[in-house]
Order: C-alpha cells, then sequence, then structure tokens
C-alpha cells in the first residue's frame, strides 16, 4: 500500500506524487525531506498536503478522470498545507502520531487474538430459529446424524474458518502496514528535531 512518506497519508482525500527523475528536482526534493543520494526514494511517495496549490497543474484533474500532476519546479516541504482540520502554523505533536499508530497495531492484535479464539474455543450453542444450522456454535447432534448433513456442517465448517483466515491476513496486513508507518514517524521526527522544527518537549509527555 502507498502512503505518504513525511505523514503516512493513504487516504483518497490527497494524491501520492513520486520522485521527479531529472537531477536537479530530485536534489531539492531530497534536501526537502533530509534524505541523501544514497537514500532509495524509487518507492517512496510524497502526498499532495506538502505541496503548494501553485505546485499543482491543475487541481481538478481527478473531477475529469485525469490524474493531479506537479509542475516542473514544484518541492514540497516538511510543513503540511492549511486545510479545515489543522493549524497551519503547527505542526502535529510527532510523538502523538506513533503512539497513535502504535495503539493501532495492539488493537489489531487484540482483535486477531479475538478471532483465533473464536476459532479453538468451544462456544455455547445459540437458540435455532431456523431448520438448517448458519453458524458452527447452532450445530447440534441431529446435524450429523446422516451423510447428507454431516457433509452440509464440514461445509459450513469450511466456509466460517475461510472468513476467519481472511479476516486474520487482512489484519496482520495492516499490522505491518502500521509497524512501518511507526517506524517512518519516528525517523521523521528525528529529522525534524535536528532541523528544529519540532520541540523536544513532545517527545518528553
Amino acid at each position: 500500500m502507498r502512503y505518504c512518506y513525511i505523514c503516512g497519508k493513504v487516504d483518497s482525500s490527497v494524491s501520492l506524487h513520486k520522485f521527479p527523475s531529472d537531477k536537479n528536482s530530485k536534489n531539492r526534493w531530497l534536501q526537502a525531506c533530509t534524505l541523501s543520494e544514497l537514500d532509495n526514494v524509487k518507492n517512496i511517495r510524497l502526498c499532495s498536503r506538502h505541496f503548494n496549490n501553485d505546485d499543482f497543474i491543475d487541481l481538478n484533474a481527478r473531477r475529469h478522470g485525469g490524474h493531479i500532476t506537479l509542475k516542473r519546479n514544484a518541492c514540497p516541504t516538511l510543513q503540511m498545507k492549511a486545510s479545515k482540520k489543522m493549524n497551519p502554523k503547527i505542526l502535529p505533536e510527532g510523538d502523538d502520531m506513533v503512539q497513535h499508530a502504535s495503539t493501532k497495531v495492539l488493537q489489531n492484535n487484540e482483535i486477531t487474538n479475538n478471532v483465533l479464539s473464536d476459532i479453538t474455543a468451544p462456544s455455547t450453542p445459540k437458540i435455532r430459529w431456523f431448520i438448517e444450522p448458519r453458524y458452527i456454535s447452532e450445530v447440534g447432534s441431529p446435524d450429523v446424524e446422516t451423510p447428507r448433513r454431516a457433509k452440509r456442517v464440514v461445509r459450513l465448517a469450511k466456509s466460517e474458518l475461510l472468513k476467519k483466515n481472511k479476516l486474520i491476513k487482512s489484519l496482520q496486513a495492516k499490522n505491518r502496514y502500521l509497524n512501518k508507518r511507526v517506524k517512518c514517524l519516528k525517523d521523521v521526527i528525528l529529522r525534524l528535531k535536528d532541523k528544529n522544527l519540532v520541540s523536544s518537549n513532545s517527545s518528553n509527555k
């Protein structure tokens, strides 16, 4: 999943832009992001919140089915442009961003553990309102008395297991992304502190 190297933004409200191929422009981007020529920026993307409106050729291009494109002389900034949800004069607290991402990881881990517990732990049979069981927890002895009914229960069990596995894989993928984002945010905070763009007080909360 693509995300902004600076702020970790991934939603559809922003556009993501790769480093330019022109050497001079690329060097200006590297300097703005406190990176060096030794850093591999092939897969790094920056979101539109780190550019001024004048840096874009046409901000309404998406409405006409096109792509939002930067001008050749566009250069990013670690500061984010003004929006209704953010004060343009203040950078978001770096440690708060890291804490939020870390909390998400813990929440996803807890959900994953709950799903695994649901798969392995025996459950109390639910009250049946239908002739055929819709969930494994509704299965009773009469549902496996004949080969035909037993096959139906096996199909139901496989279907539920497949859904659980998909959910687990989805949560694991989100955790991997969030862990990468935490690392990225920590790296950005260190660079911002080196540039004195974030006060050291934010790390002492």
